[in-house]
């Protein structure tokens, strides 16, 4: 019996396959049901950004919700999990291998037995440092994926923050909107009074209808696109719109322009060097590309393999070792070297393009700041202006000087004064993302505790 053993151990420490299919419509069913107010998901949001108040969300709590739970963050790390496991097959040692033979001599001869038999074991003996060249390469992959893990839960979190801001955009414009048809349907009734009492021509009501006409129409478009900006925040939050219930998008306190308006172009850039996933993504590609050469030169030393055996030949036992070379390089593995040392000059060449977009990336979005934030300032300016010219009207007209027809005028130019202002902080919070963009950080406040780093090794 104790003759069978080894064969038993040899089985016992096999693995054994496990399928696992997948339950597709039990993945549609959870999505369905995803809403913002899971206890689980609160706390993390909590933790990270601070809790909600009163159904309203900063981007901030967005975002952290964003970066718990979106498919494609969860697909990123799932890939660096694959890396890390590349880390141990890198790392393993050639296997030993077992060997035997059994045969029988027509003619035994001298030999008590007609019978032969042997066994030999193989152990192969890297040289050169192949093993350490491949865990190399491998801790450089792994590297790869826990930047691009990184870059996607950032890229998650940025999308999520593009998408509260054009929500709360969507609603300050049509608040706007709805206010300036509002003073322009006051005035309209004016201008029927006087029509009626003959003090306007009919002109002067087709022109205010037609005004009117084409407002309704932007009161349209603007409802739509607040509504489409609500479909594209849930999505961004990977919940379904119908989820999103009643959630309302808070403000910023500060955008992203505002925030950097007394850093230097070249603070920026050197930030973004160090933040961007793509400057990660590249080194980390430059450092794969070092190792796979580094392997290729071991590559030019042969392995030896060792094999040592016994034999029972006839009656007659023997013990043997057996040395072997079984590749010899002889061309000194000259192909593969100079394509590695080729890919390896690429991707030195590629880290240099990449830093050299980010840097114009940098400086385009930080002079698009300092534009829109001139625009807001003249359209603020405006806008006081506006104010102190309607209040002096109202003045003028409790003294009796004006009519009240120049109040409601006038009150109607200074809603559109406050809609263009708005569309003009619009694109200064536009420009701030851009600038968030380009830095690969979040420059707007409040601004989350994001872990979009990933762990390289275990």
């Amino acid at each position: 019996m104790t003759r069978w053993l080894p064969g038993v151990a040899l089985l016992a420490g096999c693995a054994h396959y496990a399928p696992q299919p997948l339950d597709t419509t039990a993945m549609v069913d959870d999505w369905r049901g995803r809403t913002l107010v899971d206890t689980a998901l609160l706390r993390t949001v909590t933790e990270r950004a601070g809790a909600p108040q009163d159904g309203a969300w900063t981007a901030a709590q967005f975002a952290a919700a964003a970066v718990e739970r979106h498919a494609d963050v969860a697909e990123a790390r799932a890939v660096l999990e694959v890396a890390r496991a590349g880390e141990i097959t890198a790392g393993a040692r050639p296997q030993p291998g077992l060997s035997g033979e059994i045969g029988r001599a027509t003619d035994p001869g001298p030999f008590e037995s007609a019978w032969f038999g042997s066994v030999t074991l193989s152990v192969t003996i890297e040289l050169g440092g192949k093993r350490g060249a491949r865990i190399a390469a491998a801790r450089a992959r792994t590297a790869t994926a826990a930047v691009d893990a990184s870059g996607v839960a950032w890229a998650v979190a940025l999308g999520t923050h593009e998408a509260h801001v054009a929500a709360v955009a969507a609603d300050s414009l049509v608040a706007a909107t709805d206010r300036e048809h509002d003073e322009l349907a006051v005035l309209m009734a004016s201008a029927r009074r006087r029509l009626e009492a003959g003090e306007v021509a009919p002109g002067e009501l087709a022109r205010l209808a037609s005004e009117q006409a084409a407002l309704e129409v932007e009161r349209i478009r603007v409802a739509g696109q607040r509504e489409r900006s609500r479909q594209d925040l849930a999505r961004a939050l990977a919940v379904p719109r119908a989820q999103l219930g009643d959630v309302v998008p808070r403000p910023d306190l500060v955008d992203g322009c505002r925030a950097t308006s007394g850093i230097g172009t070249a603070e920026l850039e050197a930030r973004a060097l160090v933040q961007r996933a793509e400057v990660g993504r590249a080194l980390a590609a430059y450092a794969v590309a070092e190792a796979e050469l580094r392997l290729e030169v071991a590559r030019t030393w042969p392995d030896l393999v060792l094999g040592p055996g016994f034999v029972w030949d006839g009656g007659v036992n023997r013990w043997n070792l057996l040395g072997a070379l079984p590749r010899l390089p002889l061309d000194r593995n000259r192909g593969p070297i100079a394509e590695a040392t080729a890919r390896r000059e690429a991707a030195g060449v590629h880290v240099s393009a990449v830093q050299q977009a980010v840097l114009a990336d940098v400086a385009t979005a930080h002079a698009a700041c300092a534009g829109a934030l001139h625009e807001l300032s003249t359209a603020d300016s405006a806008l006081r202006a506006l104010s102190g010219e309607a209040a002096a009207v109202a003045r003028a007209v409790e003294r009796g000087e004006r009519g009240e027809r120049d109040r409601l005028a006038m009150a109607l130019v200074q809603a559109r004064a406050e809609r263009v202002r708005q569309l003009a902080a619009t694109r200064v919070a536009d420009a701030g993302l851009a600038l968030e963009r380009a830095v690969g950080s979040w420059l707007a406040a409040p601004a989350p505790t994001l872990d979009t780093r990933m762990e390289q090794t275990r």
